[in-house]
């Protein structure tokens, strides 16, 4: 929830600064969920490793 808030507020200031500012947190917001993610598949393949063995 507290992502989410702060994810508004950036988004908020991003628009009254500028498109720039908006690329910028969109892009940052980009790259933080892709490695979000892709930590939570190795964390997950992991998981199964364990489970196999």
């Amino acid at each position: 929830m507290t992502t989410f808030i702060l994810t508004a507020l950036l988004l908020i200031v991003a628009v009254t600064s500028g498109k720039r500012w908006l690329y910028i947190c969109v892009g940052y917001l980009d790259y933080w969920l892709e490695t979000r993610r892709n930590l939570d598949i190795l964390r997950n393949a992991t998981k199964r490793r364990r489970d196999g063995l």
